[in-house]
């Protein structure tokens, strides 16, 4: 789950969020953008859904689920994004980084802010159960070894999807 907006600096990750879901879709993975006005106002497409989803597909070439435009900050943020406040421990935020992004953790404790949310691109690795399992900042590329060892992990743990049945029902 992945909070994005349309005329971001970070914006171009969207082409690493659909080669995840080229790669990945068939084992399993679902990579669901949610793009948000919370964060410097840069979803700029209009409310309307058939526009913001025609607009992601169109200038990213984006095949992924698209939600409709969703509030993920303050009182009235999407029950999803409320639960990642309450329920985000370190434990969910991989060493990486902790060892190569050690800014982006003191940032967030200077500002005193919760660490999820913080900007566009912020990655919510969520297993088949609805639990959080990662948390990738938003200067990760959705590319680099630590997520793709994270999904991969997740994906090998799954029961291999069934095939569509071929055979009649009977009555």
């Amino acid at each position: 789950v992945v909070n994005t907006a349309s005329k971001c600096g970070l914006t171009p990750q969207l082409k690493s969020l659909q080669e995840l879901h080229t790669r990945y879709a068939a084992k399993g993975l679902t990579v669901l953008a949610v793009p948000s006005n919370d964060f410097g106002a840069q979803e700029v497409v209009p409310e309307d859904d058939a526009t913001l989803e025609a607009f992601y597909k169109s200038e990213y070439n984006v095949t992924f689920p698209i939600t409709t435009k969703t509030k993920v900050l303050g009182d009235d943020a999407h029950l999803f994004y409320q639960a990642i406040v309450e329920h985000y421990t370190n434990e969910v935020s991989p060493a990486y980084v902790h060892h190569h992004r050690p800014h982006y953790l003191s940032l967030s404790s200077h500002l005193n802010i919760p660490r999820t949310s913080r900007w566009n691109f912020e990655k919510f690795i969520v297993d088949e159960s609805g639990d959080l399992r990662a948390v990738f900042p938003r200067n990760v590329d959705p590319l680099e070894p630590e997520v793709i060892e994270t999904i991969e992990n997740l994906l090998k743990n799954l029961a291999p999807p069934s095939p569509p049945s071929t055979t009649t029902p009977t009555a």
